[in-house]
């Protein structure tokens, strides 16, 4: 296996709607840090790869947490990413307010221009510090733990371990898709609901749907339908009380562990930064999906007065829309090489774009598949469980909606909020990607599911129809047939 890069795979995830390689790179000197950061993606027919330098992302990782280990750094961290997120979709919605049809081709660049200003810094470094930490905090956070219970001459097994710095990390946050569903239940539950308050939880939530690959977003028609849904079931107190009874649970335990164990002040102000960064993380699916529709907004109307063929309008960059927009030529033969395949270099020396065989020859080159005769590997279990089920692997959401029938273990690179009907049916879930704050763990851990995050090779190593033993209380995956 290469150990050059942290591969992260995807379904198919066209250029256009990726394309923040110039946003990143002017990100990074704002951020502080003083190395580089070596960014490799590419998209070969219906499967992308998305790849840090493993080292530069471990030392990015261990950067970030030497700044966060000062409460007023870590303070002013907080505050610099929420104002640039928030700048950011802020940008975006005046972007999808627009009445885009009216606006000139000078004007369709400059909104090109503006969104990629107000939006660059956020896209930069919460791409970029986000999968850092989640690269090096599981393994920080195991070592202050274990170098405590030393200290304290407490004795800890294995399992027991496993146990403890799950209820310990478990992040006690409500995700935007828990906060969805109960804002539907509690208007369900009112004898009559007006326009005004429909239309309040779409202007909230309209977003939370989408993804990398889906662009559709709510409409209101889909709250009015859901709260008529949710109208003819009987248990809505219930499950109200049970959401909120599960985040009082996961207070209730990490508090008696930190008492039974004596980890004091140090462990606690770590974890109340884990918590922070499981928000960071809601706040990151939000700014990106909001920013990528907002750009295909953009882009649909270039490509329908520009007369760009719906086939491959995705895989042009943004600057070569604008381009086009200036009365610029369409490479066709190009667009054709990087529908087959797309590779972009992104570093120190610039931004290198490679298509078509030599796209592909070059990503044989730098990426070795995982597998061979592994029969065992492991991950952090980010909920407890032990269940058996047979595999399908998902490169995306779109995939995962043909494939998953209810009691499929789904194995995926990592989730977003467009799989979370597909987790609501499977009977447990494995990620390459991700640590104790990532979305699956989160939204498995509301839903009850058992779930192995950071397995890194999961989806390289299960195929289709294996059966498979999940133990989610030992972060370990048993192939069995």
């Amino acid at each position: 296996m290469n150990d050059k890069w942290e591969i992260y795979t995807r379904g198919t995830i066209p250029l256009h709607r990726v394309d923040f390689f110039k946003a990143m790179a002017r990100a990074i000197p704002k951020t502080g840090k003083k190395h580089s950061l070596l960014i490799f993606y590419v998209n070969e027919g219906e499967k992308l790869w998305w790849s840090w330098s493993k080292k530069e992302i471990t030392e990015w990782g261990n950067s970030l947490l030497a700044g966060l280990a000062k409460k007023k750094k870590c303070d002013e961290y907080y505050r610099k990413y929420i104002a640039a997120v928030k700048k950011a979709v802020g940008a975006t919605e005046k972007i999808r307010k627009m009445n885009l049809a009216k606006a000139s081709n000078a004007d369709l660049i400059k909104f090109y221009d503006y969104l990629e200003k107000e939006a660059g810094l956020a896209v930069g470094f919460s791409m970029i510090d986000l999968d850092a930490f989640d690269s090096v905090s599981e393994n920080f956070l195991t070592k202050i733990l274990k170098s405590k219970l030393s200290e304290n001459k407490i004795s800890v097994a294995e399992q027991g371990f496993s146990d403890l710095y799950r209820a310990l990390s478990a992040p006690i946050y409500q995700t935007f898709v828990s906060r969805e569903e109960e804002a539907i239940i509690k208007l369900a539950r009112q004898k009559k609901v007006s326009d005004r308050e429909i239309a309040k939880i779409y202007q909230e939530f309209w977003w939370v749907c989408l993804g990398w690959e889906n662009l559709r977003p709510r409409i209101m028609h889909y709250y009015r339908r859901e709260i008529a849904k949710r109208r003819r079931e009987r248990n809505m107190k219930k499950v109200l009380a049970d959401r909120a009874e599960h985040l009082k649970k996961i207070s209730r335990q990490r508090q008696e562990a930190l008492k039974k164990y004596h980890f004091g002040d140090k462990v606690k102000y770590w974890l109340e930064i884990f918590d922070q960064f499981a928000y960071l993380h809601d706040l990151r699916k939000e700014m990106q999906v909001r920013t990528v529709f907002a750009n295909n907004l953009l882009l649909n109307e270039a490509a329908r007065r520009c007369k760009i063929e719906k086939n491959g309008r995705e895989f042009f960059t943004h600057e070569e829309i604008k381009k086009i927009l200036a009365g610029g030529q369409i490479d066709k033969k190009e667009i054709a090489r990087r529908l087959k395949a797309v590779a972009v270099i992104a570093g120190k020396n610039g931004i290198k774009l490679i298509s078509g065989d030599k796209a592909i020859k070059l990503r044989k080159k730098e990426m070795a598949n995982a597998g061979g005769d592994i029969q065992e590997f492991k991950g952090t279990g980010a909920t407890k469980g032990k269940v058996t089920g047979t595999v399908k692997v998902c490169q995306g959401a779109q995939e995962g909606f043909k494939k998953i029938k209810p009691g499929d273990i789904l194995v995926t690179g990592m989730t977003l909020p467009d799989y979370v009907p597909i987790m609501k049916i499977s009977r447990a879930i494995i990620t390459d990607e991700g640590g104790i704050t990532c979305h699956a763990a989160i939204i498995s851990r509301e839903l009850g599911i058992p779930c192995v995050v950071g397995t890194k090779i999961a989806t390289q190593v299960l195929r289709d129809g294996m059966t498979v033993e999940v133990d989610a209380d030992k972060g370990m995956i048993k192939i069995l047939s």
